[in-house]
């Protein structure tokens, strides 16, 4: 970090943390249920099967940095023209191996541990500031997501919605051999893996700020 002077700023961190267990919170993300303390997690016993790993938000590594720099316009150095720059870079969250639970339905068996699917893409982005400052007046535009990057942040982690039983502590080896119920070949779903959601694309901030 370093403070204000000379008419600008640098601030920079990075943080390495983990997330790992078997109780995601009171939102369960896999089936996207949001039943807080009574969701179907633990109800039945192969229903806990699998559950030790990566969490949903576990996110290893979050780097940011943010660099301010200040012309003055006046000999007072009360007006002028301030210019931004964030540039932020975060893990992929883990991914799912799930499939239908033969009675509490699609989504809520883990085929496989946690996180056995691999990791979403490295989350990035630039931001930019400009504002302008003159008397009481504040005029400013933010850029959000400069480069428009438009990175998966959620993909379909259903790999089949025939009923399955987890296959406890299994690889990816293993789902060759993975059946449904009625012991035939699972269907595959042929979206596994694909994004259903992304990063918001760039977008633009107009602002007025008058202060009295």
């Amino acid at each position: 970090r370093k403070k204000f002077a000379q008419n600008w700023l640098i601030q920079a961190s990075y943080a390495y943390s983990r997330t790992v267990g078997n109780f995601p919170g009171l939102y369960q993300s896999s089936n996207s249920q949001l039943d807080p303390n009574i969701s179907s997690q633990f109800d039945i016993p192969e229903l806990a099967a699998n559950r030790d790993g990566p969490l949903p938000n576990d996110r290893p590594h979050n780097a940011k940095m943010q660099l301010a720099y200040f012309i003055p316009m006046d000999e007072a150095g009360k007006d002028g023209l301030n210019l931004g720059l964030r540039v932020s870079v975060l893990s992929g969250a883990p991914i799912e191996v799930l499939g239908r639970h033969p009675l509490y339905g699609n989504s809520e068996s883990f085929i496989l541990p946690r996180g056995s699917g691999g990791r979403l893409p490295m989350l990035t982005s630039v931001d930019l500031l400009a504002s302008y400052t003159f008397g009481n007046v504040e005029l400013s535009a933010n850029i959000f997501n400069l480069l428009n990057t438009r990175t998966p942040t959620l993909v379909d982690e259903d790999l089949t919605t025939d009923r399955v039983m987890p296959i406890v502590n299994g690889t990816l080896a293993d789902l060759k051999d993975l059946k449904n119920t009625t012991g035939l070949p699972i269907i595959r779903n042929p979206n596994y893996g694909n994004p259903v959601a992304y990063q918001a694309p760039l977008f633009v901030r107009l602002g007025v700020r008058v202060t009295f």
